[in-house]
């Protein structure tokens, strides 16, 4: 079973039991959406609960909470109301008479005196009654899910369905669930992918070999990205009909570390797939420092010397480009991957990178 499959199936109602367990054990970062199906077992809700992953406890809270039944309290806003009522009555009552026996000997006059007095008492009284049954309107609006902060729901905010679902299982909710900036800034992936061949070049500056949790695969678009303040890896495979990835929603994301791109490569390591990247956008990012592309066509990636705080590029299963002298102009760069590139880079090239302190390999074990 594939991502994509998985990502499909871990939503929908025909998904078995089995068929949810596998998808843990495939696709750890589909354990939330797993955790909220009703089809889940209780032997793998167990278990999802030990792992102590906040994105799945987060999932298993939601769960906890749609299967909790909801109290009815039909009483307690109708019988407040009725027992303020009548107080209400009975402080204008005792006023009328306080006003009688403090105002004169002849209560023959209270008829015409407590007119006046019945008319200013009640504008006093009414706006205390007031405050008490808004009051008592405030608790159908707690009882709801939804988040007084929310900020729309997850669709809304990701127009791109699949971008939608992959946020939605990253934190364990539907695309049609309301989200809030606690839910958005809750997405941090700050566990790094780097080097998985290697990385004795950042022996002074290490960097935890972690696979990263957002992969989102069959992407489109990226807008709402930017409401991702937290998000330090991000990890995408674009659609088939995608030819130009617009990064500019990536230019707010201040704590963005890592980003991988992958063109359409629904058969492996393949670079069928026409592809135009431009990085300038996102040139003023301050912690973007891992880049990763593969699987693409595409004539020039020159603007990815617009990244200065770049230390890490690979590129692989790329072809079109014939230049790659790019690489010289990044100015921190520190380690260069270049594998089954066609044209691959040139001996010069290689030996100005290394001479400059660049570690640079072409092959992959």
């Amino acid at each position: 079973m594939d991502f994509a499959t998985a990502s499909r199936l871990v939503t929908s109602p025909q998904a078995t039991a089995q068929d949810l367990t596998d998808i843990c054990n495939a696709f750890p970062e589909l354990r939330p959406s797993a955790a909220i199906h009703p089809n889940a077992h209780p032997e793998l809700l167990n278990w999802l609960a030990r792992l102590g992953d906040p994105a799945v406890n987060a999932a298993l809270a939601t769960r906890a909470s749609r299967q909790q039944p909801q109290q009815p309290e039909p009483s307690r806003g109708t019988g407040w109301v009725w027992a303020l009522v009548a107080l209400a009555v009975a402080a204008i009552a005792f006023a009328v008479w306080w006003f009688w026996q403090s105002d004169g000997d002849d209560p023959g006059i209270a008829p015409t005196e407590t007119t006046e007095p019945a008319e200013s008492e009640e504008p006093t009284d009414e706006p205390t009654e007031e405050p008490t049954t808004d009051e008592e309107t405030t608790p159908p609006d707690t009882d709801t899910e939804t988040d007084p902060d929310a900020v729309g729901t997850i669709a809304e905010l990701f127009p791109d369905p699949a971008f939608a679902q992959c946020v939605a299982s990253h934190i364990g909710k539907d695309v049609a669930d309301a989200v809030g900036p606690d839910d958005l800034a809750a997405i941090t992936d700050s566990d790094y992918y780097t080097n998985r061949w290697g990385d004795s070049f950042l022996d002074d500056d290490p960097i935890p070999i972690e696979s990263p949790k957002m992969r989102c695969e069959d992407i489109a678009s990226l807008e709402g990205v930017n409401l991702l303040e937290n998000l330090a890896t991000l990890s995408i495979a674009t659609a088939e009909d995608v030819s130009e990835l617009d990064l500019s929603y990536l230019s707010e994301n201040q704590s963005l570390g890592i980003l991988e791109i992958d063109g359409y490569n629904p058969d492996g390591f393949t670079n069928d797939h026409e592809l135009t990247l431009d990085f300038e956008p996102i040139a003023e990012l301050p912690k973007l420092a891992v880049l990763r592309l593969g699987s693409f066509t595409t004539p020039s990636l020159d603007s990815i010397a617009a990244l200065p705080n770049l230390k890490w590029l690979l590129l692989s299963d790329i072809d079109g480009i014939e230049d790659f002298s790019f690489v010289l102009d990044i100015e921190n760069l520190r380690a260069f991957g270049a594998p089954r590139l066609d044209p691959g880079i040139s001996d010069e090239l290689r030996a100005e990178l290394e001479a400059n302190g660049v570690e640079v390999w072409t092959d992959i074990d």
